[in-house]
């Protein structure tokens, strides 16, 4: 392989990872518990955004099932940003192997399919 090859192959590389996390960065998920009673918001790196409790949950002034409650949306949020990271990082690797499975001395749709993921441009 020549050295201009790997070169373009390393940029291709560096241009995933940066969508990769730029996908990260955009992660934001919701989750609620106790129907409703407790929601919290959490992005990408599993960082609490926003947490909102419903003012009656006071009222009864039970203390550990409020606990309860964050504990199991704070939970469902980081089981979702798991969900939505493992989906992008599936679609990456999909489309590492199709990419791998295709290398030749030109470009073949596969390798399209990966430009367009990393965001790079195709010289026409």
């Amino acid at each position: 392989m020549e050295v201009k090859a790997l070169q373009q192959i390393l940029t291709q590389f560096r241009q995933m990872q940066e969508n990769l996390q730029k996908q990260v960065e955009n992660v934001h998920v919701e989750a609620s518990a106790g129907g409703g009673m407790v929601t919290v918001r959490m992005n990408g790196q599993k960082q609490l955004t926003e947490i909102r409790i419903d003012p009656e949950i006071f009222a009864g002034r039970d203390q550990e099932l409020l606990q309860d409650l964050v504990r199991a949306a704070v939970n469902e949020a980081a089981r979702r940003v798991d969900e939505e990271l493992t989906t992008s990082f599936m679609t990456l690797c999909f489309l590492l192997v199709q990419w791998h499975r295709g290398c030749s001395s030109s470009r073949s749709d596969r390798d399209e399919n990966l430009i367009a993921y990393s965001g790079e441009n195709p010289r026409v």
